[in-house]
């Protein structure tokens, strides 16, 4: 995001996220990582008339996405690109023509531009997420 800081968030539900990765990581909790982005709609729920839940929605998953790549960093002995193809993480502009969105194409070349297109951001952090847990529990399997 442009601006340092979480927007939509509160300290409280940033600590959540935080802890629900955290947990994850140190496998206090037995969740796949295909369950990760469920556990986080449950902490962000959108209500259809309000846009700002909606792009809370969109800052925790960004914010967890974070949280599980700095993770990655720290604890592994692979650099951001091996984080990248192992993740199979993909650029935002695939997830533009993926979900059939309607917003013109130069949106989608900052992380600002999640905000902007919300549908394809979710959708992109939503796998950027699975894929970047999939690889922690996998280095921390490799690791035990």
């Amino acid at each position: 995001m442009r601006y340092k800081g979480l927007h939509y968030i509160n300290p409280n539900l940033s600590k959540q996220i935080l802890n629900l990765v955290d947990e994850f990581a140190s496998g206090e909790i037995k969740i796949s990582p295909e369950e990760f982005p469920f556990r986080l709609k449950k902490m962000l729920p959108v209500d259809k008339l309000d846009r700002n839940t909606v792009c809370r929605r969109v800052e925790g998953f960004f914010h967890a996405s974070n949280l599980l790549f700095d993770r990655l960093i720290a604890e592994s002995a692979i650099n951001r690109k091996d984080i990248v193809v192992r993740a199979k993480l993909k650029p935002m502009g695939y997830y533009h023509y993926f979900t059939g969105s309607r917003e013109p194409a130069d949106y989608m070349k900052t992380r600002d531009d999640l905000l902007n297109d919300p549908n394809a951001a979710l959708v992109k952090l939503s796998n950027d997420i699975v894929g970047m847990a999939s690889l922690l529990g996998e280095l921390s399997n490799k690791s035990n």
